[in-house]
């Protein structure tokens, strides 16, 4: 978080701090659509973006992290396709270049850390007689009661040549016999969640559904993962990789299936599972305190930065009575997004796949999701906006009867819609545009509060509105610059009274989480407090160096902030409101400080 007086005055007012969420991969689709083939509009089109043009408006392929690796405004720590960013991993534990050879020497490539998730994952090898060989099967087999349901599973299996290794054929002794191995200096290796697994999938219609140049030896089949199955006690999900489709299979069967382990992440799981449920010895993977109900219809969900509609399309009032659910074709549904303006927001869209994924609560069947924060759910399947490839005539559904993933006719009717918005990794709606953010002054304020009151907006119809009046006496100062980046610029306004009663504008995702856990439902006016408006428009964030220092990268320039001294670090408040003043040039920074603001440095870079 930027140190400054305003970050002062937030540790003040509000004692909540939320830790910045995992984050939450894109599917690798960046290609658009129509009902059978390739859309004629190109997901690179920036006009495309910006009005939604086109027959399949907001699906998956115009936003987040694929399409601005193809715009070459992704920012990674390592490397990847599309918009995914992977580092090779040594058997000792160190990172590697981008093109180390796999092999069993110390600083050999053994592992892959996904810098989205923090995960890092095994790497399979080629070799028969390989601890770690890709052709080897597994039984599901877990003694963990904290997370295998209740049910153990199966320990027998001969598919791994247990004789010549030493270790059983199950998945809890292939994991153990990793552990020992200490691969890449770790022995915490685990069986992956149903989601965790679900990460890795991509949805390009590449096969198998991975990125094969950081996950080579990957069989295009199921995988087991962790997470056992609520709809069938007895049954633990697997993913499989020749498309992304999940499904459950019995622990108890002799069949076996592929493992990846995993290690570290940040868990998501929350308390343990009611005990009428029959995963009561679970952990809920959706928990109630993982989100923030805003009064008005949505929700946010901390651990991917994403905001809900709470109710299916169609329904709406308390615990969602009102109203029939909307079954629409795929094209019906990401028409009714656009037209969709609730809690005024205009940019909703319908859920990639693994946003849609995210908000599966693996404790629950019929249905698979939290019920105290979506109300009145129907079991039946939701639409997503991933087209399903290798056959563009289908997109990807989910299912909220148990949780799968599976795939629909374009045309079907049988599926429902919930919209989404925002996200942090996935907020990118103006990452291929260039938008111009003009600077407003409210003459109106002197001499109340010297400097006036600033405002700023990007949205041509906000501008030609303020331009009229309908603000009161702001004035276009002649100061702007130009939106464009990966990274959303969170909007909050200062309640009128008691204040601070001025907007405020920040790209820092841990300034921003804290804004909005501290905010009090529904928004009362009255209460001091900055009340998220939304992801006003895309940036790039400034680099900081180990001593502090902030820079810009290469093709961007600084915006500069200054704040009114509202709230002082010491004696009485200010007689003003708080006001922040946001500016590319050095000189209205100085103009501000001889006033008696406070600079507050570099806090983003703009386009050039």
């Amino acid at each position: 978080m930027i140190a400054s007086l305003h970050a002062l005055l937030l540790a003040l007012l509000f004692a909540a701090v939320h830790a910045q969420a995992a984050g939450l991969p894109d599917t690798g689709q960046d290609t658009c659509y129509d009902d059978a083939v390739a859309d004629s509009v190109a997901a690179s089109n920036a006009g495309s973006i910006a009005l939604d043009a086109g027959s399949h408006p907001r699906q998956d392929c115009r936003y987040g992290r694929d399409v601005a690796a193809a715009a070459g405004a992704l920012a990674r720590t390592g490397t990847g396709p599309k918009g995914f960013d992977y580092t090779r991993i040594g058997n000792n534990g160190t990172d590697l270049a981008a093109n180390a050879p796999p092999g069993a020497g110390p600083d050999e490539w053994a592992c892959t850390r996904d810098n989205v998730t923090g995960l890092t994952w095994e790497v399979k090898t080629a070799g028969s007689t390989d601890l770690r060989y890709f052709g080897h099967g597994y039984t599901w087999y877990s003694t963990d009661g904290s997370t295998n349901g209740g049910t153990a599973g199966n320990t027998a299996s001969t598919t791994c040549d247990a004789a010549a290794r030493g270790s059983p054929c199950n998945t809890e002794g292939f994991a153990s016999a990793v552990n020992a191995a200490a691969l890449c200096g770790h022995a915490d290796w685990r069986m992956p969640t149903q989601r965790e697994l679900l990460s890795l999938i991509s949805a390009d219609g590449s096969t198998p559904a991975i990125a094969g140049a950081w996950f080579p030896n990957t069989p295009a089949n199921f995988h087991w993962s962790g997470t056992s199955s609520a709809r069938t006690v007895g049954y633990a999900w697997t993913v499989d990789f020749m498309t992304g489709h999940t499904t459950g299979s019995s622990k108890t069967s002799n069949t076996p299936r592929y493992v990846r382990l995993v290690r570290g992440g940040t868990p998501d799981n929350g308390t343990a599972c009611t005990a009428a449920n029959p995963l009561a010895s679970a952990t809920e993977s959706t928990p109630t305190a993982a989100f923030t109900i805003h009064g008005d219809g949505t929700l946010t969900h901390q651990l991917t930065g994403l905001m809900w509609k709470q109710c299916p399309q169609g329904l709406s009032g308390a615990g969602c009575a009102t109203g029939t659910a909307a079954a629409l074709t795929w094209r019906g549904a990401l028409m009714n997004a656009v037209a969709d303006t609730s809690a005024g927001y205009h940019d909703w869209r319908l859920p990639n796949k693994k946003e849609l994924e995210s908000i599966v609560e693996f404790c629950g069947s019929g249905p698979a999701i939290n019920q105290v924060v979506f109300p009145a759910v129907s079991t039946r399947s939701f639409w997503t906006g991933t087209t399903h490839l290798p056959f563009p005539s289908d997109t990807w559904i989910v299912g909220f009867d148990s949780g799968y993933s599976g795939a629909d006719a374009k045309s079907s009717t049988n599926n429902l819609v919930r919209l989404v918005r925002g996200g942090r990794t996935y907020d990118a709606y103006d990452a291929l545009q260039k938008r111009t953010v003009v600077e407003y002054l409210n003459t109106g304020d002197f001499p109340d509060s010297p400097g006036g009151h600033f405002f700023y907006s990007s949205d041509p119809a906000e501008q030609a509105a303020v331009d009229a009046g309908a603000a009161g006496q702001f004035t276009r100062t002649g100061r702007q610059f130009l939106t464009g980046g990966t990274e959303p610029v969170c909007r909050f306004y200062g309640s009128m009274t008691p204040g601070p009663n001025s907007h405020f504008f920040t790209v820092e995702a841990d300034e921003c989480n804290a804004l909005i856990a501290a905010q009090v439902t529904p928004r009362p006016l009255t209460v001091q407090q900055w009340n998220f408006e939304g992801a006003s428009y895309a940036t790039t964030p400034a680099a900081v160096a180990a001593n502090g220092a902030r820079t810009c990268p290469a093709n961007t320039l600084p915006l500069y902030r200054a704040y009114n001294n509202a709230y002082p670090t010491s004696g009485p408040k200010n007689p003003w409101d708080s006001n922040h003043r946001f500016t590319p040039a050095l000189s209205d920074i100085a103009a501000m400080v001889a006033g008696g603001w406070r600079d507050e440095g570099l806090v983003f870079c703009t386009t050039q």
